[in-house]
């Protein structure tokens, strides 16, 4: 037997002279060494030889509490139709029984407060404020004004979810072919949409970015002063050096003189505060609904299903778990910044390196009390790269949406505005939108060029599609084999009931009818919990740690009237220093990589112990290996490098 202490690994032998017959289950007991002392054991497998010479696996993985007995199967794979050992049967039924006793779904609880702070003198100040930039964060810095860096963050910066191919204007988007021809060279806006209605070419070279999930919603009250959101319309323009410019930009949905459409030959300000409104709308889509919606929160649906629904010894827990779902991310980080307290109205200078250092601190807390609930949390799990989704979640509802956390301090959104998005976000999901083949297709992106989120997201799919087709098809022969795995088909009802809301419209499968269509499913599960997460997490700071850039929320309404605008204008619109600096140092923050970071497939627990599966695993590291080297070699000598979606860099699961 092979235990891990906390420093070090420990093996364990114990030999039998009695004969023992045919091992079913391996039981796991310890007593306590020293009294008033914690000394919990992570035993991470179970070997047994056999006089026959045969060696058993038994996984375990997980931590062992004094008194407490752990029984484990042996490490082969079984759906619940093949598993015809009546103890056995039990056992798995008493697995999920007491998991779905102790795991039981939240409810977000939301609040917000706050507080008065002062706003910024200049953008010298802001730069001041801050320190270990990035190659990424000084190229931000210095282009965040230009058109072609601003079309280009659509593509591959830190939000890439929302430009699509325009196949018809928006009526509530009156642009005209007059006010858009200086931007579109030799073409016309009616040409181009005209063209695509007709399937004359495919390719098309008008986008269009739409806010609309943000129209309506309440703002917040910040320092005592009204936030502002608007829902922007952004139109977009690919020209004949393949950059995507925008050509065309209206504030909020409503159409009409007080909200005008502004363009590039408008007024520097006019011009670039119009930006700035998108900037901000895409922050909030892409914290709020790119990243916490559809990695995060999903990532905890998976989560519970699993363990309410698959015993440890069933083949698509297996292959999830190796892959899923874990740690001290974004929600622990970012609340922990919201609780700090005694720092804003610092005047800039400086003020984020005593921000960061209480972060790191509160962080460090964090960790601790984490270390307090893998008592409890990990009591009931098995597989350690999902051991810390649950609890850390829990501390985002805590911490970073309760009423001392950052987005409720300071973000634009009121608590009411946060759940209505959430919840337009929720019904608007589609399981095309989680599947990046199917999304690119429908967003119309398959051709734009130099789209790196689409490449390496799609040759990234690839790889974990044939990984995930090979070990399910191992144990499923058939498709009959499918429907007759009654605990597979409920954890998918599960996930359809209680992640989707039973929304038809989703088009979130409620059963599984093919092999097909569960590999399809598995590879999107982990696709969301590693190459997904890191994608619209790991460029947080490089693109939104220069406020301007990214701002957490504004103060000024859009311009009603053009020609009115200053320089004096942009600072009066953006968030006031506390906000700020919160909001940078939070980026910062969590994008730092964790000590015991562990790269996609990388992990070195042994779940399966099937030859032909660990094959099959074996030449996934390697096909991430050779990807991986691939995208470095691309990246040589580029200013601007798109390095999130590098297996060298992805996550094992929702870790950061």
């Amino acid at each position: 037997m092979k235990c891990r202490s906390v420093k070090n690994d420990k093996e364990y032998t114990v030999k039998t002279e009695a004969s023992l017959g045919k091992i079913a289950l391996v039981g796991l007991e310890k007593e306590q060494f020293l009294p008033f002392f914690d000394d919990d054991w992570f035993c991470c497998k179970v070997q047994v030889k056999t006089p026959d010479n045969e060696e058993l696996h038994f996984p375990c993985y997980r931590w062992i509490k004094q008194r407490q007995l752990v029984c484990v199967r042996e490490g082969t794979a079984v759906t619940i139709s093949k598993d015809t050992n009546a103890t056995l049967k039990l056992h798995r039924e008493l697995e999920l029984t007491e998991r779905q006793t102790f795991y039981q779904r939240a409810e977000l609880k939301i609040k917000f407060l706050a507080n008065s702070k002062r706003a910024w003198e200049s953008l010298e100040a802001i730069d001041r404020a801050l320190f270990n930039k990035s190659d990424v964060y000084t190229y931000v810095q210095a282009h965040w004004e230009e058109d072609e860096f601003f079309g280009y963050q659509f593509l591959n910066g830190a939000n890439p979810t929302v430009v699509h191919q325009c196949k018809r204007l928006p009526d509530n988007f009156p642009v005209t072919d007059a006010m858009v021809q200086a931007s579109m060279e030799d073409s016309s806006l009616t040409a181009e949409i005209m063209a695509r209605k007709s399937r004359k070419f495919q390719k098309g070279n008008v986008f269009l970015c739409d806010y609309v999930l943000l129209d309506g919603l309440p703002a917040n009250t910040v320092n005592l002063r009204k936030q502002y959101v608007g829902a922007p319309l952004c139109l977009l323009y690919k020209n004949k050096s393949d950059k995507l410019i925008p050509i065309a930009i209206q504030c909020n949905q409503q159409a009409g003189e007080q909200n005008p459409i502004f363009l590039p030959e408008d007024s520097k300000e006019d011009w670039l505060l119009a930006k700035l409104y998108v900037r901000a709308a895409d922050a909030l889509v892409h914290q709020l609904n790119a990243h916490l919606l559809q990695t995060h929160l999903l990532a905890e649906v998976f989560a519970l299903s699993t363990l309410r629904n698959l015993p440890a010894v069933h083949p698509v827990y297996k292959n999830i778990y190796t892959n899923k779902v874990s740690e001290c991310s974004y929600i622990g980080g970012v609340g922990g910044i919201g609780g700090v307290a005694g720092v804003g109205g610092v005047g800039g200078v400086g003020v984020l390196v005593v921000l960061v250092v209480l972060v790191v601190l509160e962080v460090l807390v964090v960790l601790l009390v984490l270390e307090v609930l893998k008592v409890l949390v990990l009591l009931e799990l098995l597989i350690p790269h999902m051991q810390y989704t649950l609890h850390i979640n829990t501390l985002a509802r805590e911490r970073l949406i309760a009423k001392t956390g950052l987005i409720n301090q300071y973000g634009a959104l009121s608590q009411e505005g946060i759940l209505t998005l959430l919840r337009k976000a929720l019904v608007s999901l589609r399981y095309s939108t989680l599947c990046l083949p199917d999304n690119i297709e429908a967003r119309g992106l398959k051709d734009i060029p130099d789209f790196y989120y689409r490449d390496d997201g799609q040759a990234v799919w690839d790889i974990l599609t044939k990984y995930v087709g090979g070990v399910l098809k191992y144990y499923y022969s058939s498709d009959v084999d499918l429907t007759l795995d009654t605990e597979l088909q409920q954890w998918i009802a599960d996930i359809f009931v209680h992640g989707f809301l039973s929304n038809d419209d989703s088009k979130i499968p409620k059963a599984f009818h093919s092999v097909d269509d569960l590999v399809k499913f598995v590879t999107m599960v982990i696709f969301t919990a590693t190459a997904q997460h890191s994608a619209v997490n790991n460029g947080q700071f490089d693109f939104g740690g220069w406020l301007p850039n990214s701002p957490i929320s504004l103060q000024s309404p859009p311009r009603r009237v053009k020609g009115h605008a200053t320089a004096s204008t942009l600072l009066q619109t953006l968030p006031d220093v506390n906000g700020s600096v919160r909001s940078m140092a939070a980026t910062w923050v969590l994008t730092r990589k964790p000590e015991e970071f562990v790269s996609l497939g990388n992990h070195s627990e042994e779940y399966f112990t099937e030859p032909d599966v660990v094959a099959l695993a074996t030449t996934m590291k390697d096909e991430l290996k050779e990807l991986s080297e691939k995208i470095k070699k691309r990246n040589e000598g580029k200013e601007l490098p798109y390095f999130y979606l590098d297996p060298a860099e992805i996550e094992n699961s929702v870790a950061i």
